[in-house]
C-alpha cells in the first residue's frame, strides 16, 4: 500500500519541473532568492558561494549535549541516507570545514521559543535555543539537500507563528492503522507540523482499548491497545510531535451506551436519546473519571481532549428536568438546567489539570456563556476549538480563553468526499486563508487580530462514512491542504504560492515521507 502512494507522489511531477515552477511563483522583484521550503522560512541572510558535503563530512554534536541531540542526530544521518544516498557518521568531537553541527544554545528569553538559525558557510551548523527547533532545523536542511549534496551559504533564521499545527483523525470511526498514523507523521514533520489529535470514540466505536471498563471495547474492533499507544507515542517523540488524545463526552457517546444503556439521557416523555449521557447520574461521572485516570497517564503530551460538542441546545433541556435539577442542587439555587454541562465540562477539566495537562474541547463547550448570567463559568484555561461558525473569536481571545482554528467549510476532510475538495481547501488556505480567518455561520469569514491566545489551527479527517476511502485515498487527497495548512501557520507573511506552485515544491520534498 505505501509502496504505490509514494510512487505516486514521486511521479506528481518531475523535480525539474517542479522546482523551476515554485520559482516562477515568486515575485520577480524578490532578490535575493531563498532557497525552497515547505512552510517558507521567515528569513534568509544570502552568502557568496555553496557548500558541499564531501566525503569524511560528518554529523557532530557536542559531548556535553549528546543526550539533547542524538536522537535527531541519527534521524537525521538515517534520512540523509535513505533519500539522498550521503552517509554521514555521528561524532562527538570538534566540528571542522565540511561537517553538519547540531548545537543546543543558552536557554533565555526569546520572542520565539522554537526559532533556529541554519548557517551555511564552510560547515553547516544547526543551532535552536530547544530540541524542537533543533529539529526544526534539520527538517529545513533536509529540503534544502534533496536531490543534490550543494546548497547555497548564508543564514536562515526562522520560527512558527503559530505554535500549534496539527492534524486530527476520527480513528474512532475509521481504524486507521498505526503504520498508516507513523507515515502521516513523517509527512507532518516534514512540513513542521507538531500536533497529531486522535478522535478515538464516537457514536460507531470505542477504539481505545479499556482495562478499566473492557465492556466499553465490545463492538469495537480493532482497537489500539496499550502498547499500540506507547508505540505511537515513542514515534511521535522522535518527530517532535505531541499526540493529543480525546474521549468525547457526554455526546457522541454512543459506542458507551450500548454497553450501558442505564446512563442514556432519558426525557422526561420517556424518550431515550441513544448517544447522549445522562451527566446528573452519579454512575456516568464515576465511567468517565475512571477513563481518566487510566488514560491520562498513558499520553504524556501536554494536552487532553474532552470533545464537548453537540451535546444539548439551550431549547432542549427543558425536557431533561433531572438537568436543571442537578444544577439547582449542585451550583446554585439559581442555576441554569446547562450549568450541569458547565460543572461537567469544569470537573474534566480539573482531572486533566492536576494530571499536569491542559484541556482542549470543541467551542461548543463555550456557547452557553454568551450573554448569560449564570452563577457558574466556564474553566477559562480550557482551549477551545472553533469549528462551526457559531462563536465570536475576538471575544472569546478578549475573555482570556486560548482558541484555535477548526473552521469546518476549510479544515474539514469527510472520508468519501475525493480529491476535488481538499484541492479547493488548499487552493483557498493558499490566496484568502489565514488562521486568524473564522468562518461564520451563514457563510461570512471573520479576521481577528492575531494574539498569544490564538494557537493555530488544525485540518480535520472526519469519518462518519468510513468505508467510503481507503488509507491510501485518502492520505493522497489530504495532502495538499495539509501542507497547504503547515505554510500558513507557520509563515503566514511569505509571498503566496499557487496550488500548482505547492504542488511542485511537494514533489521535491515528499521523498522525506519513506520510512527511515
Amino acid at each position: 500500500m505505501y509502496s504505490d502512494l509514494l510512487a505516486s507522489a514521486r511521479t506528481f511531477l518531475t523535480a525539474v519541473v517542479c522546482w523551476s515552477l515554485a520559482c516562477a511563483v515568486l515575485p520577480a522583484a524578490a532578490a535575493p532568492p531563498r532557497p525552497l521550503c515547505i512552510p517558507a522560512v521567515q528569513q534568509f541572510n544570502p552568502k557568496n558561494g555553496t557548500f558541499t558535503l564531501q566525503n569524511g563530512s560528518r554529523i557532530v554534536i557536542k559531548k556535553t549535549q549528546y543526550g539533547l541531540c542524538i536522537s535527531i542526530a541519527r534521524l537525521l544521518s538515517r534520512e540523509l541516507h535513505l533519500h539522498d544516498g550521503v552517509d554521514l557518521p555521528i561524532s562527538s568531537g570538534e566540528a571542522r570545514p565540511g561537517d553538519i553541527r547540531l548545537l543546543i544554545g543558552t536557554p533565555g528569553k526569546h520572542a520565539h521559543l522554537t526559532e533556529y538559525k541554519l548557517a551555511v558557510g564552510s560547515m553547516i551548523t544547526a543551532k535552536s535555543n530547544t530540541t524542537d527547533g533543533l529539529f526544526y532545523a534539520t527538517r529545513t536542511l533536509l529540503q534544502y539537500l534533496h536531490g543534490t549534496t550543494s546548497v547555497p551559504k548564508g543564514v536562515t533564521t526562522d520560527w512558527p507563528t503559530y505554535p500549534y499545527r496539527g492534524l486530527m483523525v476520527d480513528v474512532g470511526r475509521k481504524y486507521f492503522t498505526v503504520e498508516w498514523l507513523k507515515h502521516e507523521m513523517r509527512l507532518m514533520a516534514a512540513v513542521k507540523l507538531n500536533v497529531l489529535h486522535l478522535h478515538f470514540t464516537d457514536d460507531e466505536g470505542f477504539r481505545l482499548q479499556s482495562n478499566s471498563h473492557p465492556e466499553l471495547n465490545i463492538g469495537t474492533s480493532p482497537v489500539y491497545t496499550h502498547k499500540d499507544i506507547r508505540e505511537l507515542v515513542a514515534y511521535a517523540s522522535t518527530y517532535h510531535i505531541d499526540i493529543v488524545p480525546e474521549i468525547d463526552f457526554p455526546a457522541h457517546c454512543g459506542a458507551i451506551l450500548k454497553a450501558h444503556p442505564e446512563l442514556r439521557l432519558v426525557a422526561a416523555s420517556g424518550r431515550s436519546l441513544p448517544n447522549d449521557m445522562d451527566i446528573s447520574k452519579p454512575a456516568a461521572i464515576s465511567l468517565v473519571k475512571d477513563l481518566l485516570h487510566e488514560y491520562l497517564p498513558l499520553f504524556p503530551g501536554p494536552y487532553w481532549h474532552c470533545g464537548g460538542d453537540e451535546y444539548l441546545h439551550r431549547a432542549q433541556y427543558s425536557q431533561y428536568p433531572q438537568l436543571a435539577a442537578w444544577a439547582k442542587a449542585h451550583v446554585a439555587h439559581n442555576a441554569a438546567p446547562w450549568d450541569t454541562f458547565i460543572a461537567f465540562i469544569n470537573m474534566e477539566d480539573e482531572i486533566v489539570r492536576r494530571a499536569g495537562k491542559t484541556m482542549r474541547a470543541w467551542a461548543d463547550t463555550y456557547e452557553f456563556q454568551a450573554g448569560g448570567n449564570d452563577p457558574l463559568k466556564l474553566n477559562r484555561d480550557i482551549c477551545q476549538e472553533l469549528w462551526n461558525g457559531y462563536d465570536n473569536a475576538g471575544l472569546m481571545m478578549k475573555e482570556g480563553f486560548r482558541i484555535s482554528n477548526a473552521s469546518y467549510p476549510v479544515l474539514y476532510y469527510n472520508v468519501g468526499v475525493g480529491a476535488s475538495l481538499p484541492e479547493q481547501q488548499a487552493a483557498t488556505m493558499l490566496t484568502t486563508w489565514a488562521p486568524n480567518a473564522f468562518y461564520q455561520h451563514g457563510g461570512s469569514w471573520v479576521s481577528v487580530p492575531r494574539s498569544a491566545n490564538l494557537q493555530g489551527a488544525c485540518y480535520h479527517i472526519w469519518a462518519d462514512n468510513a468505508h467510503a476511502e481507503t488509507e491510501t485515498t485518502i492520505a493522497n487527497n489530504i495532502r495538499l491542504p495539509l501542507c497547504a495548512l503547515a505554510e500558513k501557520c507557520w509563515n503566514p507573511g511569505a509571498a503566496k504560492l499557487s496550488l500548482s506552485g505547492l504542488q511542485c515544491l511537494m514533489a521535491g520534498m515528499i521523498q522525506t515521507c519513506v520510512a527511515p
